[in-house]
């Protein structure tokens, strides 16, 4: 779960990115608010990774 949230915040980087070379102000809005949607998600799945972690038994021996 770790990765895929790593994954999305190189996603929410490169939707930034792009919304700020656009020359249209209405895409640069969609991508930055796209962007943020993303940026939320990404966060809200490494807490739970966090989570799941914490809660995970000791294995190893």
């Amino acid at each position: 779960m770790h990765d895929t949230a790593d994954q999305l915040e190189i996603t929410e980087a490169m939707l930034h990115r792009s919304a700020e070379e656009s020359p249209d102000p209405a895409t640069r809005a969609r991508l930055h608010a796209l962007g943020d949607r993303v940026t939320a998600r990404a966060k809200e799945i490494g807490r739970r990774a966090d989570r799941l972690v914490r809660r995970a038994p000791d294995t190893t021996i």
